[in-house]
């Protein structure tokens, strides 16, 4: 049983490395189609009637070379592997003699140096909006940062701090209005003392769902990522689950389109800042934890793949103070408790658990104890494999975040053992045999 939990997968599988022959390097492929897309913050597809004819020929500029020396991927979205367009695009590097430096631009519209339409971003997007009072705000994004932060750290503090003072210029587009109106309303919800609809931020969140329905399908940015993100867990604390799981979802899928569910090397060439690509990591295992919680809690399948749980890199283990927007190297990570160590057990907890889940769910009819107990020992053997720092004990920085760490290791093991309890208490069989079976499973 020891042997089959530490390989983890069917035997008759072909293995990835030693079978493949060594003249043929299968990740020259895959590194290009996990780079030459990951760098775009934002992508757009609104387009007026009027332009659709000439939005139809996007797909033949981009796969004749037209407008090669754009920015990479950039206002599109990400295509992976099986992708038609990938394909194409590797050809014509191909035969461009491979070279490395020739970029591409999927398109959804006409030709960004022709001045036009339809790959730049729609104007109403670019719109600047005014921000409340600082004397009314200041105290929600302090409460924002103080809880909701250390549970979820998917956005960067300094830069939303300095973007609030004036220190950096305010973001522009409906995305910016969603994330800071969100950030209000979840700060102003920590800090309710009544159950007063006014007292819990609705206010702010009536903002952000205005600016949300502007091009809601039309248009996706980072800050749309994280204000969908913030926005699906406020709903949820104001008992609205079936919104809230469909915010997620929406925020998972936008994620996806940009690119955040693949790995970019901090600094890589392709237009990343070393802080850029942090801040991608961040988000997207923001965006992992939160849909485990959500699928757990409502007992949903989840909507992420095998791939884009294993295959992203985990977030750095290090503080804001040695991440900044002039890093040019990423940091190393610190052997010590962090304001994003929390983030990054989360982010291991929720691939086990969704991985054993995964397992369970493929087990038809149903599992057998035997499985179930494979599963949690699993469980059990992988967490105890993590860092001694990664198991704090005592009173840790950011206690709440740890806690819910130490609660959500228990629910998943209480989730994934009660199928065995709730069978035995219904059994017909011997209530004395049933007894000492779940006496077994819990010993």
């Amino acid at each position: 049983m020891a042997s089959s939990r530490a390989q983890g997968s069917t035997a008759a599988y072909p293995p990835t490395r030693p079978g493949s022959p060594r003249d043929l390097s299968l990740n020259i492929a895959f590194d290009y189609q996990s780079t030459a897309q990951t760098t775009s913050s934002e992508w757009n597809e609104k387009e007026s009637p009027a332009e659709n004819l000439h939005a139809q020929s996007g797909m033949v500029n981009a796969t004749s070379g037209k407008d090669s020396g754009t920015g990479v991927g950039e206002g599109v979205g990400y295509f992976g592997m099986s992708s038609g367009a990938t394909l194409l695009h590797m050809i014509q590097r191909l035969a461009h003699g491979n070279n490395v430096n020739l970029a591409y631009r999927l398109r959804s519209g006409p030709d960004s140096s022709t001045g036009t339409p339809g790959s730049i971003l729609a104007g109403e997007r670019r719109e600047t909006f005014v921000l409340p009072p600082a004397r009314e705000t200041a105290p929600l994004v302090d409460s924002y940062f103080q809880y909701f932060h250390a549970l979820t750290p998917i956005l960067h503090e300094p830069t939303i701090r300095a973007q609030l003072t004036g220190a950096l210029p305010l973001p522009t587009g409906n995305g910016a209005q969603v994330m800071f109106n969100m950030i209000f309303a979840t700060g102003a919800n920590d800090l309710a003392t009544s159950e007063m609809p006014r007292d819990n931020g609705v206010q702010y969140y009536e903002r952000a769902r205005a600016a949300l329905q502007h091009d809601l399908l039309e248009g996706g940015s980072l800050l749309l990522v994280q204000g969908l993100a913030i926005m699906a867990i406020y709903l949820q604390r104001n008992d609205k689950p079936n919104t809230s799981y469909i915010c997620l979802g929406l925020a998972i899928r936008i994620a996806m389109a940009l690119g955040l569910h693949v790995s970019t090397t901090n600094g890589n060439g392709k237009g990343l800042t070393v802080l850029e690509s942090e801040m991608r990591c961040r988000i997207w295992w923001g965006l992992v934890t939160l849909e485990t919680g959500h699928c757990m809690t409502f007992g949903r399948p989840h909507a992420l793949s095998f791939l884009s749980l294993f295959s992203a890199r985990l977030p750095v283990n290090t503080e804001d103070e040695y991440l900044t927007v002039s890093s040019t190297q990423q940091p190393p990570d610190v052997p010590d408790l962090t304001r994003y160590s929390p983030l990054i057990k989360q982010a291991r907890l929720a691939q086990l658990a969704l991985h054993s889940l995964d397992r369970i769910s493929r087990s038809l009819p149903s599992p057998t104890v035997e499985q179930i107990k494979w599963c949690g020992e699993y469980f059990r053997d992988q967490l105890a494999a993590l860092p001694a720092y990664m198991q704090p004990t005592g009173s840790p920085p950011d206690r709440l975040a740890w806690a819910v760490q130490i609660w959500r290791s228990r629910d998943y093991m209480s989730i994934l053992y009660r199928p065995v309890f709730l069978s035995a208490a219904w059994s017909s069989g011997s209530g004395a045999a049933s007894v000492e079976q779940v006496r077994e499973i819990v010993e």
